[in-house]
């Protein structure tokens, strides 16, 4: 897990790669699937993972997202 400081470090970057807009101030609970992907997919990858299993998650973003992810990985 990781601590306050390495969350406030990184949280930036995972808002802008998420490019969820205004909707990061929002409860969760209120996103749509595409929306939680693209955060859920930021989170993960900002922490630098040595291993990430990506099954259907990129299946309910949108071209760009997409690409943007492949490139990211």
């Amino acid at each position: 897990s990781l601590s306050r400081k390495e969350v406030t470090a990184i949280f930036d970057d995972i808002v802008a790669f998420a490019d969820i807009g205004d909707f990061i101030e929002q409860p969760v609970k209120t996103y749509s699937s595409g929306m939680l992907m693209r955060l859920a997919f930021s989170v993960q990858t900002a922490v630098n993972p040595d291993i990430l299993i990506v099954d259907e998650a990129l299946a309910v973003g949108d071209a760009q997202f997409v690409a943007k992810c492949i490139n990211r990985i």
